[in-house]
């Protein structure tokens, strides 16, 4: 799902995943 995004960066793709990870902790905090 997210690879769909940016197919093209690798690097990219990661740190989208990590805002991703952090907006559903944030989610779950809340």
């Amino acid at each position: 799902m997210i690879y769909l995004l940016y197919p093209n960066s690798i690097k990219n793709n990661y740190v989208i995943s990590n805002l991703y990870l952090l907006l559903i902790l944030e989610i779950y905090i809340i």
